[in-house]
Order: structure tokens, then C-alpha cells, then sequence
């Protein structure tokens, strides 16, 4: 991905990768709010965002890699910055959700299917249904028939 003309590469299925993203981006809103709340003046509370989104791409690139994609004190080059690589977060996480959609979809072409239920067998099987009794029933009516002959 190239993010304000540098070429950065981050593998968000590598899952110790999209750990470290997660833990620094709760640390960048954790330091957004408390900025929000302490500072009154709008341009150090706007420089201390943009020191905070440098940070949060220091931990995920390296030392000096915040300043080098963010470049200058503009503003929009930091929220820029950040905006493209959630960007590429979140179409790299669809391309994973696809992924995992495909294997749950997939279909097995030679499984055994499991035999059905008694009740929904094509061919009558009453022995199936029988109680106990119609069971001992009949077979001493058949001991009867084979004596009789």
C-alpha cells in the first residue's frame, strides 16, 4: 500500500500484526480523549493529534516512520495517513471474511451422507415402528404356523 507517496507494507493476517494495530489504536483513543478534554487551545489540541497519529504509526512501522508518512504539520496529510491505512485494514479483513465464507461453503463432492431416520425411509420398514410386545406377538405366531405344519 502507499500511504501519502510512501510504499508501506502491513499484513493484517498475520495475527500478531493485526494484535499490535489493535492495541496501538485503543492507545491513539484512549489519547484522543484525553487531548479532547485537557486541552483548550484548538492548534495544540490539533498538534497533539497529529503527535498521536505519528505515534501510532511508529508502532506499527518502526521509529521515524510516523514523521516520514505524515510528513509535515498538515493536518489532512495525518488524517489521510491514518484514513488509508484503515482502509487497507478493512479490505484486507473482507478478503479474509470471503476466505473464510468459501470454506464454509465449500462443498464435500464425496461424503457419505448419513442414512436417514426411520421415519424417512422410501420403503416401509413396520419393524422399525413395532412396540415390544407386537414383536414377541409375532413371533410366537410364527412358532404356532411352523408347528401347525
Amino acid at each position: 500500500m502507499i500511504i501519502n507517496g510512501v510504499e508501506l507494507e502491513y499484513d493484517f493476517f498475520d495475527l500478531e500484526k493485526m494484535k499490535k494495530h489493535d492495541e496501538a489504536l485503543v492507545e491513539l483513543q484512549k489519547a484522543n480523549a484525553r487531548i479532547m478534554e485537557s486541552e483548550s487551545d484548538p492548534y495544540q489540541k490539533m498538534t497533539a493529534q497529529m503527535e498521536c497519529i505519528e505515534r501510532f504509526f511508529d508502532i506499527l512501522f518502526g521509529h521515524g516512520s510516523g514523521t516520514a508518512i505524515c510528513g509535515s504539520n498538515n493536518v489532512r496529510e495525518h488524517l489521510t495517513a491514518f484514513r488509508e491505512l484503515e482502509e487497507e485494514k478493512n479490505r484486507q479483513l473482507d478478503e479474509c471474511r470471503q476466505m473464510a465464507k468459501a470454506i464454509a461453503e465449500a462443498e464435500v463432492q464425496h461424503a457419505r451422507k448419513p442414512a436417514p431416520a426411520a421415519g424417512k425411509l422410501s420403503v416401509p420398514a413396520p419393524e422399525l415402528n413395532r412396540s415390544y410386545e407386537d414383536i414377541v406377538a409375532g413371533i410366537a405366531e410364527r412358532a404356532k404356523d411352523e408347528s401347525a405344519r
